[in-house]
């Protein structure tokens, strides 16, 4: 079982936890989420210690996860531009997402890749607040063109997936730098089009950049990774690769 973090105190956990549940209530007035809130009369009564699956994966507590996961749901809205909220609610955006770390940090390790999404959410929103509006719209249509070329990557049209992601990863690229999370995922996201083409020597180098790339920044156990990897295996299979795709397919587990 995986042991809490000595820096924080029960007491300490007790009260981000709070934090949670307070700026999902907030929030789900302000933004009318509805039954967005509807974890917070169980989430404040904690386990005392950190659970963990038959497997030894480090879970939350079952009190805690519903309010956790629904603060980060409605965070990823605000970062993804389907929400938008004015400068007190990012105010308290910004406390949750600090309480969301300590909650996950605390029972799930610094290391473990929830916790690694939790400060991406934190370091993100604290980036989002300093945006120009004019980079703010750049932003969302970059993360636009990257779902229009995935859809156009599974509808049969990949030279124009192609043309949509190059475009995205640059943006991407320049507003976020080249170390991000979502560099990553269009790197795959690239590198499937050119797969879905048949352009087999162009993905592959995508690929294995995008999975670079996605372990530095998101760590080891990152399901991120098993995408890319699976990825690599169905395109070490139609290049006639067997065994390294069978290697990839058990790697992607």
């Amino acid at each position: 079982m995986f042991v809490p973090k000595k820096g924080l105190s029960r007491l300490q956990m007790h009260r981000s936890t709070w934090a949670v549940v307070i700026t999902i209530a907030i929030l789900a007035t302000r933004l009318n989420l509805g039954g967005a809130s509807s974890g917070q009369t169980t989430a404040a009564r904690q386990e005392s210690s950190p659970a963990a699956s038959p497997s030894g994966i480090p879970q939350l507590p079952d009190k805690s996860r519903d309010s956790v996961v629904t603060l980060e749901e409605i965070i990823d809205r605000v970062l993804d531009q389907t929400r938008v909220v004015d400068n007190s609610a990012y105010e308290r955006l910004l406390k949750g997402a600090q309480a969301l770390v300590e909650v996950r940090e605390y029972y799930q390790g610094s290391t473990w890749w929830e916790t690694i999404d939790a400060k991406g959410r934190l370091r993100d929103l604290e980036f989002f607040a300093r945006l120009s509006p004019e980079k703010r719209e750049l932003l969302k249509r970059a993360q636009g063109l990257t779902n229009q070329a995935l859809s156009a990557t599974y509808g049969g049209k990949a030279e124009q997936a192609i043309a949509l992601a190059r475009e995205s990863c640059e943006v991407l690229s320049e507003i976020l730098g080249t170390e991000h999370p979502s560099s990553a995922f269009c790197l795959n996201t690239l590198a499937e089009a050119f797969r879905a083409m048949g352009r087999y020597d162009d993905a592959e180098p995508l690929f294995r950049q995008g999975l670079a790339l996605s372990r530095k920044v998101l760590g080891e156990a990152h399901p991120l990774n098993g995408t890319i990897l699976n990825n690599m295996a169905l395109l070490g299979q139609l290049r006639g690769r067997f065994q390294e795709a069978d290697s990839l397919y058990r790697l992607a587990l």
